[in-house]
């Protein structure tokens, strides 16, 4: 390869090979409200519907 092709290739890398972008802020607050919402104080699930036995 010639000093040309080998400018040319690493010109290229950004496009094949993009930098890992860091977080926003709002990125990180929608994630740790997300990793919030589980756990012991997470919603509870509705109940669930009794058919047939109200007879």
């Amino acid at each position: 390869m010639n000093r040309q092709q080998i400018d040319a290739a690493k010109a290229l890398l950004g496009y094949f090979h993009g930098k890992v972008a860091d977080q926003g802020k709002k990125d990180a607050e929608r994630e740790r409200a997300a990793n919030a919402a589980g756990g012991r104080f997470s919603p509870m699930d509705a109940p669930k519907p009794v058919q047939g036995l109200l007879c």
